[in-house]
């Protein structure tokens, strides 16, 4: 599948300074084989998902408990990628070692970090009309199947969502097939002073040890690790 970058999709990299919610599914200890268990695109499924919903398709596909690792063995590689060590969002980098990683999939930015706070969720920004973006998240260790709605639950707060106390100008989206509850906000672009280089990441990757630090070395792993041919993006 050819890899494909429109000027909305950089505009989106604005993406949720990283608007951690509460999440749903509950979260359970995940065994060491089932952190390090790799995963594939299953068959009829996209790999490079440019909606959430497509998000959605993708995690309900793969094997229960899913983790975040396997979900983002499954992404279509290689992966466009820029990062940011910044620790002052919702999803903060721990630092250059551990950054949060912005993945751009076509429509939608995806991020994560590898160690920390919001390390096991998955944030997503979906690009919507006059420089916004529909804002949803993601918690992992997924257990079973989820609806295209628990996404945008996951980040809901009081009237409206955990993310505008970072966007400003946040706006309910009508519902229909694909949205339930969902809140589109301004775009934030990530602070290049934080900019963290695809080398450095690379680092870090080879420096990590399974044995200390598993799930944070199984994160850069998928992104980063051999084969991946992750490379840098721009915004």
């Amino acid at each position: 599948m050819g890899f494909r970058v429109s000027i909305g999709v950089v505009l989106a990299l604005s993406l949720l300074s990283g608007c951690l919610g509460n999440g749903v599914v509950e979260k359970s200890s995940l065994s060491t084989a089932q952190i390090d268990m790799h995963c594939t695109t299953p068959d009829g499924i996209s790999g490079r998902p440019g909606t959430i919903e497509e998000v959605v398709a993708l995690v309900n596909a793969l094997p229960k408990p899913t983790s975040l690792g396997c979900f983002l063995d499954a992404l279509e590689k290689p992966l466009k990628i820029t990062a940011t060590s910044n620790q002052l969002n919702g999803q903060p980098a721990a630092g250059a070692r551990s950054p949060r990683m912005f993945i751009i999939n076509l429509g939608l930015i995806l991020s994560v970090v590898p160690d920390g706070v919001g390390a096991d969720r998955l944030e997503m920004s979906e690009s919507a009309p006059y420089a916004q973006s529909t804002k949803a998240e993601i918690k992992f260790p997924v257990l079973t199947a989820i609806s295209n709605s628990f996404p945008y639950a996951s980040v809901l707060y009081g009237a409206g969502t955990t993310c505008k106390s970072c966007h400003a100008n946040e706006t309910a989206l009508p519902n229909d097939a694909t949205h339930s509850n969902a809140y589109a906000s301004d775009k934030k672009y990530p602070d290049p002073t934080y900019a963290v280089s695809i080398a450095s990441i690379l680092v870090s990757e080879q420096n990590c040890n399974p044995s200390l630090e598993p799930t944070r070395c199984r994160i850069l792993s998928a992104v980063v690790g051999p084969n991946r041919d992750a490379y840098q993006g721009s915004y």
